[in-house]
């Protein structure tokens, strides 16, 4: 019996309070990302990623577009869309090819491994890299033979 009086009571104070009234009459912009389980609303996020609910209208799919809020529910905020968003919404650029890295440049790696007699070569470019860098391994393979070969007494 002590069981269900607490299982009550904390649902009692779980239902006590709404997560989103504070947001209700807000203006805010959000994102449409996909359909809602019902079929009949669009499902966006507002900055913070709190769901907001949309009538489906069609060419909303993808675009952020700026929305009353007109109710809150305990997990979710519903919306009206503001008129002549539509017409200013900001549609994201499609998503990159499979395999395709953003940012890179077309055409071949700059570090190609084709031989190309040009000045922009591999070996051109990294020539002033490669004897500082052989020294250097050079050195400190003498360094580590040394310290190998000369044996500190022990303590």
């Amino acid at each position: 019996m002590q069981v269900k009086n607490r299982s009550r009571a904390v649902s009692k104070v779980f239902q006590s309070y709404r997560t989103y009234d504070h947001q209700v009459g807000e203006r805010q912009w959000v994102l449409v990302t996909e359909i809602a389980h019902d079929k009949e609303h669009l499902v966006a996020h507002n900055k913070s990623y709190d769901q907001v609910l949309l009538e489906d209208v069609d060419g909303l799919m993808g675009k952020y577009v700026e929305v009353d809020i007109t109710s809150a529910g305990k997990h979710y905020l519903m919306a009206t869309l503001v008129p002549g968003s539509l017409e200013n919404a900001v549609r994201l650029p499609q998503p990159l090819a499979k395999g395709t890295v953003s940012g890179a440049p077309d055409g071949p790696p700059p570090l190609a491994l084709h031989h190309s007699p040009s000045s922009s070569s591999w070996s051109s470019r990294w020539s002033h890299c490669y004897i500082p860098s052989v020294i250097l391994v050079l050195f400190l393979a003498i360094i580590i033979r040394c310290a190998q070969l000369v044996q500190l007494p022990e303590r």
